[in-house]
């Protein structure tokens, strides 16, 4: 709690029964440090049902968060298997990208913010535009094969060698 006096950031991702004991909750470290930016990690999110149960990468962002789903191509025997760490990445980067721009809002404005970055919120994230579609069309999330791509300039081919070429073009009636 020495530290906490003068730091900027405050980062746990501890559970809030945890946190509760330890006694450093926002308001315990506030009291401390009123103007320190406060962040918390979570696997379901700070709010609902599952606020106070953990999660891991494979639980919370790849299986619960849809990742799984999305990359496992339609009739596969059993769902793809994900990189380590793969969802704690993507969700550091974004606890990250919220410490700068809560330290870039305190330094404008002199409040400091609580952050809250879950795993399962990470995933949906990045799912947002397959999330979007099935809402809009009421229909599953999609799952492409390369086979199905709706697009055939943005798709990998296998060249006559045995390698891969990857076309990366969005816009299709000017590219075709």
């Amino acid at each position: 709690l020495k530290l906490v006096e003068t730091a900027d950031v405050f980062l746990t991702n501890f559970l809030p029964p945890a946190r509760r004991k330890l006694r450093i909750d926002l308001d315990d470290i506030r009291a401390i440090n009123p103007r320190i930016v406060y962040v918390r990690g979570h696997g379901q999110g700070a709010r609902g049902p599952d606020a106070e149960k953990g999660g891991y990468d494979a639980a919370s962002f790849w299986s619960r968060g849809g990742i799984a789903h999305a990359l496992t191509p339609a009739g596969a025997a059993a769902p793809i298997m994900q990189r380590a760490a793969f969802g704690d990445s993507a969700g550091g980067m974004t606890v990250a990208g919220g410490i700068a721009a809560a330290l870039f809002h305190r330094e404008r404005t002199g409040e400091p913010a609580v952050i809250d970055v879950s795993l399962l919120g990470t995933a949906m994230w990045i799912l947002a535009p397959d999330i979007v579609m099935s809402r809009l069309t009421d229909q599953e999330m999609p799952v492409f094969t390369r086979t199905e791509a709706p697009n055939p300039i943005v798709n990998s081919y296998r060249t006559r060698d045995g390698r891969w070429l990857f076309l990366n073009m969005l816009q299709p009636d000017r590219f075709w």
